[in-house]
């Protein structure tokens, strides 16, 4: 995705960005430390574990990256 941003001339860190990891019911997943590694090292995003089937975090995605678009404007 960053790189998608910076190849159409965005600067990543100029767009609100917060992660979800969803799906986490599930099993033979990544565990939420391998997804903190690889998407987030430096804690630089907000994130939410979710369960989107049971509506877990998914409320709190949408206000938290709703917050940030709006502090953006």
């Amino acid at each position: 995705m960053i790189e998608n941003l910076i190849n159409f001339g965005e600067d990543p860190d100029s767009i609100p960005i917060i992660l979800q990891y969803n799906k986490r019911d599930l099993y033979e997943i990544l565990t939420f430390y391998e997804m903190q590694q690889i998407l987030n090292r430096d804690n630089k995003y907000e994130y939410y574990e979710s369960i989107a089937e049971n509506g877990i975090n998914v409320v709190e995605s949408l206000k938290a990256i709703t917050k940030l678009v709006v502090s953006k404007v």
